[in-house]
C-alpha cells in the first residue's frame, strides 16, 4: 500500500487496466479490475520521505537511484523497503532565485558518471560515483549530449531547457528523456518525440507536465499538467504509429516533481517523487509488469 498525500495509491498486485483508461485511487482498498492482456500491473517495492524537494531522479544500477535537490546529490539504496541514503554530495554554489525549481540529469551510460544540471545555479557539476560514494569531477557553464552541437542549460530565471537534443531540435524545453531517440516537453507543455514533427497540428500532441521517464520501447511515463496544488496523476502513454494513447491515468492529490525508470529483466522499475498540499516531499519505487500479449 503506498500513500501520497491524503489518497492512497493501493498498487500492490493491483493492475492497471487499459480497457478502463482511467484507475481511480481514491480509497485505503481501492480494488481494480484483475489484469487484461493489454495491462499492465504495479506494485510498491519501497518508499522514503525526503528533507528536501527533490527536482530530478535518475537510476544508475539495479539497486542505486540519484536524487537530485537544489543543494545536494544523493545516492539512494532502493533494494529495500525504506529508500535508504549512502551518500550525500553538497552542491558548493550560490543559489539563484527561480520561480519553479528544476533539474535534470544527463547520465552517461558508458560511465559511472552524470552530469547534473539546475536552474538554481550557474554552473553544472560532473558527479561520478564508486560503491557508495559520490564526487565532482568537473564543472561546466552547460551539460554536453552526445550528437549535439549545443550543451544543456537552463535559461537564466526560468525551468526552460535550452540545447539541442538529437533527434528533438533546439527546445526549448521542460523536460527531456533521452532514452530510445528521445522524449521531450515543449514549453507549450505538448510531448514531443522523434517523429512528433509529422502531426500537422501541435495540439494533435497530448498535453503533460514537466517530468518524463521512458518505460518499454515506445511507452513513457509522464506528469498531468495541472497547477500545483490541484491533484496531479502519473500518466502511462504508448507509441502505435506515430501517434500516442494513453494507457492508464493514476491521480494523486500530490503534485509530481520528477520521475525516473530502469528495466530489470521484463518489468520496470520507476521512481516518483512528489510534494504534498502541505510542502512535504515522497518518493516511492514501483515495478511495473505488462500483460501478456
Amino acid at each position: 500500500m503506498l500513500r501520497l498525500g491524503q489518497r492512497s495509491f493501493s498498487l500492490a498486485q493491483t493492475a492497471i487496466c487499459c480497457a478502463a483508461a482511467v484507475a481511480s485511487f481514491a480509497g485505503a482498498h481501492s480494488a481494480l479490475s484483475a489484469p487484461t492482456p493489454s495491462g499492465v500491473a504495479a506494485a510498491t517495492l519501497a518508499r522514503a520521505v525526503p528533507p528536501e524537494p527533490l527536482l530530478a531522479l535518475a537510476f544508475v544500477s539495479d539497486t542505486r537511484l540519484l536524487a537530485l535537490s537544489a543543494s545536494a546529490v544523493t545516492l539512494l539504496r532502493t533494494d529495500v523497503p525504506e529508500l535508504t541514503s549512502v551518500a550525500r554530495l553538497p552542491l558548493e554554489a550560490p543559489l539563484l532565485a527561480a520561480r519553479a525549481p528544476a533539474g535534470l540529469f544527463v547520465v552517461d551510460p558508458e560511465s559511472d558518471a552524470a552530469w547534473v544540471v539546475t536552474n538554481r545555479s550557474a554552473r553544472t557539476w560532473l558527479v561520478v560515483w564508486s560503491d557508495d560514494r559520490l564526487a565532482v569531477r568537473a564543472e561546466a557553464e552547460a551539460a554536453p549530449v552526445p550528437g549535439s552541437s549545443r550543451a544543456l542549460r537552463y535559461r537564466e530565471s526560468t525551468n526552460w531547457i535550452e540545447g539541442d537534443v538529437p533527434h528533438l531540435g533546439s527546445g526549448p524545453f521542460l523536460a527531456i528523456e533521452l532514452v530510445e531517440r528521445g522524449w521531450a516537453v515543449t514549453t507549450s507543455a505538448r510531448l514531443l518525440w522523434a517523429n512528433a514533427k509529422a502531426l500537422r497540428e501541435e495540439s494533435e500532441r497530448p498535453r503533460v507536465g514537466p517530468t518524463l521517464a521512458a518505460l518499454w520501447p515506445g511507452w513513457v511515463a509522464a506528469s498531468t499538467d495541472h497547477p500545483p496544488g490541484t491533484g496531479d496523476a502519473l500518466l502511462i502513454l504508448t507509441r502505435t504509429k506515430g501517434a500516442l494513447r494513453e494507457v492508464a491515468t493514476l491521480p494523486t492529490d500530490d503534485s509530481i516533481h520528477a520521475l525516473a525508470s530502469r528495466r530489470v529483466g521484463t518489468h520496470m522499475r520507476l521512481a516518483v517523487a512528489s510534494e504534498t498540499a502541505s510542502g512535504a516531499t515522497r518518493l516511492i519505487l514501483l515495478e511495473l509488469k505488462r500483460g501478456e500479449p
